[in-house]
């Protein structure tokens, strides 16, 4: 069996480093439209709250994996922002804090799995965890 398909810590890791970088595309996307008339602002689900209920206590590994793998970062339009009389969806200033915030998430990911793959390394070259 796959050592990484038992591992909780590395597939929520991944699954959230995966989340946070669509979350980057979508808001890259908004940057680009600012002033687009009409366009409609992007985000993900709430994808954080989805992946902490696939964590809730119960199963297996195997069926935590399986549940983590199961989120996904749905893309979401929202309709009801409009900040321009253009019906412009976009507010500049929310989506470069909201890019700052999402790069450091994504900064603090990569950082933590980093560590995961540094753990298995150790094991594979000493023996212990």
């Amino acid at each position: 069996m796959d050592l990484f398909a038992r591992d909780v810590t590395f597939a929520t890791l991944a699954k959230a480093l995966g989340g946070t970088s669509r979350r980057q595309t979508l808001i890259a996307e908004n940057i680009a439209n600012v002033n687009t008339p009409g366009y409609k602002r992007k985000d993900i689900s709430d994808f954080s709250s989805e992946l902490a209920e696939a964590l809730a206590p119960g199963g297996t590994r195997q069926e935590q994996v399986a549940r983590v793998s199961d989120v996904v970062a749905r893309e979401v339009v929202q309709d009801e922002l409009f900040y321009r009389a253009d019906k412009g969806g976009v507010d500049i200033d929310r989506e470069m804090a909201e890019l700052a915030k999402a790069s450091l998430l994504g900064a603090t990911y990569n950082q933590l799995l980093s560590k995961r793959i540094s753990q298995y390394r150790m094991v594979i070259r000493d023996g212990r965890m």
